[in-house]
This record gives C-alpha cells, structure tokens and sequence, in this order.
C-alpha cells in the first residue's frame, strides 16, 4: 500500500507512483540506508529517506504490538 499525503490530501501522480516504486524496489534490494526512528506512539520503525519523501518499513526486530488494549 502506498499512501502519501500533500497538501491535505491524499494524491498521487503517476510520475510520482513510478518514482515510490522504483525507490521501493531499491529498498527491497538493500540499496539504501535505512534510518531507525520512533513514531507518535514510540514503537521504533526504519526509514528510507529520498530526495522528496521517505519510505517507512516496520523495524522487524521491534516486538509485536499489542493493539488489543490488554
């Protein structure tokens, strides 16, 4: 799933999809250094930062979340 926001709203044009998934596929072959960072929540994630956005991946060392509340 791709999801980028600009400008309150979610858009996307296809010059900047083919950009996501050229960059993705760069991520996908470890081309790129990725970033640990934390989100709002403080569960940690890694980033792939490019020129315009960056692509966030889940940190698979980080422990599983509980979203259940208990």
């Amino acid at each position: 799933m791709i999801v980028c926001h600009h400008h309150d709203r979610v858009i996307a044009e296809p010059m900047l999809l083919r950009s996501y998934a050229d960059d993705l596929e760069r991520v996908r072959a470890r081309e790129v250094t990725l970033t640990a960072g934390r989100d709002i929540l403080e569960d940690p994630y890694l980033e792939a930062r490019f020129d315009h956005y960056s692509i966030t991946l889940p940190d698979p060392s980080a422990p599983p979340r509980d979203l259940t509340g208990g």
